[in-house]
């Protein structure tokens, strides 16, 4: 029984060893050796979000949590590809086959053999949360989101299956089928920045943490493939099954928010706000000439109207200021030349002069983010 991949693992606290063998696991510590046959394995996820987090889910509803130690080992999805495989293939052909059935066809076996994971990394998501309402069943609420931010902003896990993507953060898990995605954008190799372009005009900012070049271009190029290709599988009977397991044990109900309880409320999806692409875009240059006119005008343009009051208030009562501090300068050196606060009193003159510069470069700045974040669908 020839070994598939074997790994130094923590379990229990004690250093040990992972061995992947063809129709088991094996979990050898100097305290306990353990046998897994795959058949009684629902599922393996590797958690990166709390270290190389290896979690097996088994048939009764537990899980079993191994870290794995390896160092300069970044890349487990071989490894998790092949145990996944496998335990598919063994439910498939046992008494109790889960998800699968003994009625189930060929053709849905292979579908889901299918739904093989190509790569996973580490990275940072910003997403508006409302979003995940409008994607209620793509969607699992993990913790109460009413606090947060509109644009949420987390790190998490990235990865790309053969049939959908998955995004699985500590605050929600989202997993989205090709045919959901319009398009993917990868603005360069240097912030390592995917933009996710769904057809209900939500976006989705995915800044990779994996410094691999390759695996960056490799996961752009086969998402665009699956874009580009018209074989899609929209079945939710292929997405992992693992999560429901691992959050309940995670989240005990008692601690969780009502709509955590039942993640897909309808009353959250109705309540929900559509961000959806304006057909009345915003001109950029309108704003800039606006500004230059008066200084806030192009707050109004964005119907800002508050930022638009505030601007040119802020601008007059700096320059007041220094009207003030340059008046008492003057009368400073006409009384006394030597007089020991001079110096502190034109510094103050040319700090109040820098900071009405300040606010006329920032709210041009803001006004002209506001018409991208508007043209997005973004709340801005």
């Amino acid at each position: 029984m020839s070994i598939q991949f074997k790994h130094e693992v923590k379990y229990n606290d004690i250093i040990g060893f992972l061995e992947v063998h063809e129709n088991m696991l094996k979990i050898n510590t100097s305290s306990n050796n353990t046998e897994i046959n795959f058949n009684d394995i629902k599922f393996a996820f590797l958690n990166q979000n709390n270290g190389n987090e290896l979690i097996i889910g088994l048939n009764d509803n537990t899980t079993m949590s191994l870290y794995l130690l390896d160092s300069g080992i970044t890349d487990y999805s071989y490894m998790l590809n092949y145990i996944n495989s496998s335990v598919i293939e063994g439910n498939s052909q046992g008494e109790d086959t889960g998800s699968l059935s003994k009625t189930q066809s060929n053709e849905e076996i292979s579908n889901i053999n299918k739904n093989d994971l190509q790569m996973s990394m580490p990275a940072s998501i910003s997403i508006n949360k409302n979003d995940l309402y409008n994607l209620h069943e793509e969607s699992f609420i993990k913790k109460d989101l009413s606090t947060m931010k509109s644009n949420l902003k987390t790190d998490g896990e990235f990865s790309v299956y053969d049939n959908y993507i998955s995004i699985d953060t500590q605050y929600y898990e989202l997993n989205i089928p090709y045919n959901l995605l319009n398009d993917i954008e990868l603005n360069d190799l240097v912030t390592k920045l995917y933009t996710l372009k769904l057809n209900n005009g939500s976006l989705i900012h995915i800044t990779s943490k994996n410094t691999d070049v390759h695996i960056l271009r490799q996961t752009y190029n086969f998402i665009n493939d699956k874009l580009a290709s018209n074989t899609t599988y929209n079945n939710k009977e292929v997405y992992p099954i693992q999560n429901n397991h691992l959050i309940q044990q995670q989240y005990p109900q008692q601690n969780m928010a009502p709509h955590i309880q039942q993640p897909y409320l309808q009353s959250n999806y109705q309540q929900a706000t559509s961000y959806q692409i304006p057909h009345n875009q915003k001109s950029k240059l309108i704003v800039i000439i606006l500004h230059i006119i008066f200084p806030g005008l192009g707050y109004a343009y964005m119907n800002r109207w508050g930022k638009f009051i505030i601007t040119p208030i802020a601008m007059l009562v700096t320059a007041a200021l220094r009207t003030f501090f340059e008046n008492t300068l003057n009368y400073m050196l006409y009384t006394d030349p030597s007089a020991s606060g001079i110096w502190l009193t034109e510094d103050i003159v040319s700090g109040l002069s820098i900071l009405i510069i300040l606010i006329w470069i920032y709210t041009l700045i803001n006004s002209v983010y506001m018409v991208d974040k508007y043209n997005k669908g973004l709340p801005y």
